[in-house]
């Protein structure tokens, strides 16, 4: 239960900085840059804030099963699937709008994030020698 519990709030806590990231990428980055810069520098700072929460979840929860972490990546991914279409539906927006981060148009490697989120606790719990293989 306790994996579980910090699982949520460690995806909880990429939210705020997955919106303030896209803030910053359509206020500052895109305008100044042009959109195909801005797309890969706000995707790299967005696995670089993942890979923070990644940090503080696998230091707060400790050794775990290589299974254990790629659980978590995965609910990453479908929370995040699931905010983002929800939001998007809820907004209005159609399925080609929906779709269109997923086609690497102007530079966008959003489905680079996505892989990010699901091997990111893995990983950093590998890096970190708190991944262990026990059944």
């Amino acid at each position: 239960m306790r994996v579980l519990i910090w699982s949520i709030v460690g995806w909880v806590a990429i939210v705020p900085l997955a919106i303030a990231n896209g803030a910053l990428r359509q206020v500052v980055l895109a305008p100044r840059l042009g959109i195909s810069t801005a797309q890969p520098i706000s995707g790299i700072l967005l696995m670089l804030a993942i890979a923070a929460v990644a940090w503080l979840l696998v230091r707060r929860l400790g050794p775990q099963r290589h299974r254990t972490w790629v659980v978590i990546g995965t609910g990453w991914l479908l929370a995040t699937l699931a905010f983002e279409f929800g939001m998007g539906l809820v907004a209005g927006r159609s399925w080609p709008e929906l779709l269109a981060p997923y086609r690497f148009v102007d530079n966008n490697i959003w489905p680079v994030v996505l892989l990010w989120v699901v091997v990111a606790p893995m990983t950093i719990a590998r890096a970190r020698g708190l991944s262990r293989s026990m059944p």
